[in-house]
């Protein structure tokens, strides 16, 4: 057996010996530099998932416009980040989206810096201040990044944060991260940010803005702060991301009717029925005829119908038109469209009317 496996053993070296005195060329070794660490980042992001899209500056500026802070600079964004900029001394500071429970989140970021977890108690007490018309919960967090991913750690780190239920099971962050003195010296810009942060041109324009990675809220259940009775005659589709639900109708099945709820006025009818007409290629109302557009109590309050229907084209071409209703309550607007080509909504308006007379408080 010994004779055996000397024989296998030589027969395995042989090869490696056979290149004679012919040279053989080694490539130089490879040197992979890697980025610092981002303490924000979530398991996707820090696993290489996070994939620039050539529109997400676009997607975050059509949901939310502000004014640029001194000396800062707005970086590309991210798939994880709608607004993402950064301030003098590298501090980073974002805004985003997400689902999940808030005590959740909050700890998820505690624990990022090394901290020990908050009760709900503890969360409930924590300061509030105003972020786009509504309290959002702020808050201060300090300590060191543990590192990890082949990455160093980091002392000294400091994050501010700022969250704001949107009201569909969803919530929206305003977050600053970096080394603590550092962040500091940035408070005054991450103030001005929380204080002119508005809704963008597209804020209440599902599909606008593109996806987002925000998950819809379903209907019916606990996420949904409205409920609704949609037509027999209106297909569910899938729901838009910065919307409740989508509804397709089936006999005019390029009109599409959605429901969205924001925190705030979202810029104040005034401006939004100018937008809206605007886009139907229409001029804006003066105050006095926006004061006069028919009202409908509903969900609590008074909420007011918007049409947009243009002339028909000389050509005959499709002209788009719009059916919107908007109110304003308890701190928050819904709005429902509907838009599709001008034949189809005068068509749908009865079957609009009565979708928009069935909405309730859930």
């Amino acid at each position: 057996m010994k004779t055996v496996s000397s024989r296998i053993l030589i027969c395995l070296l042989l090869p490696a010996c056979s290149m004679g005195d012919r040279e053989a060329e080694v490539a130089p070794p490879r040197v992979v530099a890697a980025e610092p660490l981002d303490l924000s980042a979530s398991s996707a992001e820090r696993f290489g998932f996070r994939q620039r899209s050539s529109g997400a500056a676009e997607r975050g500026r059509a949901l939310f416009a502000f004014d640029l802070p001194d000396g800062w600079t707005e970086e590309p964004s991210t798939q994880f980040r709608l607004i993402n900029l950064m301030a003098p001394g590298g501090v980073q500071c974002w805004v985003s989206t997400a689902g999940g429970a808030l005590l959740a989140n909050l700890n998820r970021w505690r624990g990022q810096l090394s901290q020990a977890a908050m009760s709900q108690a503890e969360v409930d007490a924590l300061p509030r201040k105003d972020l786009l018309g509504v309290p959002a919960i702020y808050v201060e967090i300090e300590g060191d990044s543990s590192g990890g991913m082949g990455q160093d750690p980091i002392p000294g780190a400091k994050m501010l944060g700022l969250v704001s239920d949107m009201g569909n099971g969803n919530s929206l962050f305003v977050k600053m991260l970096g080394k603590a003195e550092a962040v500091d010296a940035a408070k005054p810009g991450f103030e001005q940010l929380r204080e002119t942060l508005r809704p963008g041109p597209m804020a209440d324009d599902s599909g606008a803005a593109g996806n987002v990675g925000t998950p819809p809220a379903a209907p019916g259940n606990g996420a949904s702060p409205i409920a609704w009775e949609a037509p027999a005659t209106w297909n569910q589709i899938e729901t838009r991301n910065m919307t409740l639900v989508t509804f397709r109708a089936t006999a005019n099945p390029e009109t599409e009717c959605w429901v969205s709820h924001w925190p705030g006025e979202v810029g104040g009818l005034q401006a939004n029925v100018a937008r809206w007409r605007r886009q139907m290629g229409l001029g804006p109302l003066s105050p006095v005829q926006v004061a006069a557009l028919p009202k409908l109590e509903v969900l609590g309050g008074e909420g007011v119908i918007v049409e947009a229907i243009p002339e028909d084209d000389p050509d005959g071409s499709v002209v788009s038109a719009l059916l919107a209703l908007s109110v304003f309550v308890d701190g928050r607007s819904t709005f429902v469209k509907m838009i599709g080509p001008k034949d189809q909504i005068e068509s749908e308006r009865e079957n609009f009317m009565n979708f928009c007379k069935s909405l309730e408080n859930h």
